[in-house]
């Protein structure tokens, strides 16, 4: 939103008429561009001011008059689109009465996984601002692993196989990034759908069809002043006939032994 031409109303009429979704509004934001300061929660009605600029300083207050009447608006229509997806929620609706934040969210979450619906948030990551809330909204809304169908595949064979996410199933993974550390060397970059990875195991390629130790580290990243860490798989990859960076983001490893 701090970027010079940024349109979040424009954006929203864009994913609905482009790209034909169901786009809800979560929030508004007050100002644009570089009088960008903060965003309006359509579920809790109330205004976030970021007054510094890292998005450290938040003041939750009442919405500015001047945005009022949008945001009943936008409200009124985010919890209309919300009733519409659940009967329970739409008769009740109908009869006078708004449903709870909590009814409405997991109504929302549930459509959201069925892609049925499409929440929308608004902010800056360079500064820092909405991205808090957005944080709080993939949590609330998007998909766990197992919140979603098994992944197909085919194996060595050409079978047809699944992979359920879970830890006792094989090891399954795909490989999203790769690039070069000077001290390291190769490094991947991968989702686990199922299965554990330990180092020195062996996978194999599935676009090489060969097979490849791996060795495993790991990157500790404080997300807390307090003493929480949270450990990122890196993995390093012996790669000694690689033909370029794009054939290797292809790498998928399929079956361990």
């Amino acid at each position: 939103m701090d970027i010079l031409g940024a349109d979040f109303y424009n954006a929203v009429d864009q994913i609905k008429t482009r790209l034909g979704k169901n786009a809800i509004c979560l929030q508004l934001p007050i100002g644009k561009e570089d009088e960008f300061k903060g965003i309006i929660d359509l579920f809790e009605m109330q205004a976030y001011i970021y007054n510094d600029e890292k998005g450290e300083d938040i003041t939750v207050t009442d919405i500015p008059e001047d945005m009022k009447d949008d945001a009943e608006l936008y409200h009124t229509e985010m919890v209309e689109k919300i009733c519409e997806l659940d009967d329970e929620l739409m008769m009740e609706y109908l009869e006078g009465e708004e449903p709870s934040i909590d009814a409405m969210k997991a109504v929302l979450r549930k459509a959201t996984c069925e892609c049925n619906a499409v929440p929308v948030c608004c902010g800056t990551a360079y500064r820092n601002k909405g991205v808090q809330k957005l944080l709080d909204a993939i949590i609330e809304f998007m998909p766990a692993p197992t919140d979603i169908p098994a992944i197909e595949g085919v194996d060595e064979d050409g079978n047809e196989v699944v992979r359920h996410s879970s830890d006792e199933e094989p090891f399954s993974a795909l490989v999203f990034k790769i690039m070069t550390d000077p001290f390291v060397g190769k490094l991947a970059y991968f989702r686990v759908y199922s299965g554990v990875m330990n180092s020195g195991s062996y996978v194999l390629n599935a676009t090489k069809k060969k097979k490849s130790v791996l060795d495993v580290s790991f990157r500790c990243m404080p997300t807390s002043v307090k003493s929480w860490i949270r450990f990122i798989p890196e993995i390093s990859l012996q790669l000694s006939d690689s033909n370029s960076l794009q054939q290797e983001i292809q790498f998928v490893t399929s079956s361990i032994q």
